[in-house]
């Protein structure tokens, strides 16, 4: 279970569909939600939700979008409950924006969803460190604020299409989070499977041979 005050990291290669399955999580959840999409546009960004929520092909989404089709547009404005931010360089903005939003609407989100983790460190030189202080700090965050934190992370990059172990994570941050899910996705069959990689209140399966 994704739970108030703690940090589930949902991670994977790339294409692999972290960013995909953590959206489709906030997208269906329904709840107040703050959303740090860093990986990607306000275009791009609004196209991915109007794909979730209407099962339509992305390219012909962002294509609508551009073009200003009413059933997108539409469909995005039932998403209310999610305020999302495409700029934050560090934790300090990450928690500006916190306050801001807790100003604006009285209570911090039920959920605070950071898409990626990489876009804040890679500018580093110690990059592992400053991942690894970054899953703490949110850890902390998601207790002080009890909303539950989900961030998305890279894994090294794999040949197979099934998930990764949970030591194929890059920077062995998962001290911290209570729960890690490994994404794999296999563009030709279409199928996207899920390793439970660490789970603080269930059953892990740290090699992910079970998705």
């Amino acid at each position: 279970d994704i739970c108030r005050g703690g940090l589930t990291l949902i991670v994977g290669p790339p294409s692999a569909g972290k960013s995909l399955v953590a959206n489709t999580i906030v997208a269906m959840a329904k709840v107040p939600t703050l959303a740090f999409l860093l990986d990607t546009n306000e275009l791009a960004g609004s196209a991915r939700y109007a794909t979730i929520l209407t099962g339509d092909p992305y390219r012909d989404v962002k294509r609508g979008l551009m073009e200003g089709e009413r059933k997108y547009i539409e469909a995005l404005a039932t998403m209310e409950d999610i305020q999302a931010v495409f700029y934050a360089a560090g934790m300090d903005e990450i928690q500006l924006q916190l306050d801001a939003y807790e100003q604006r609407f009285g209570l911090p989100p039920d959920v605070l969803l950071l898409d990626n983790m990489g876009n804040q460190a890679s500018a580093f030189d110690n990059e592992w460190a400053v991942l690894k202080a970054m899953t703490l700090e949110l850890d902390l965050l998601a207790r002080r604020e009890q909303c539950a934190v989900i961030a998305t992370h890279h894994t090294t990059d794999l040949e197979s299409c099934e998930p990764a172990a949970r030591t194929k994570i890059l920077g062995k941050v998962t001290q911290y989070p209570r729960l890690v899910l490994s994404c794999g996705f296999n563009p030709e069959t279409g199928e996207l499977k899920i390793g439970i990689v660490k789970n603080s209140e269930g059953r892990t399966d740290v090699k992910a041979q079970d998705p």
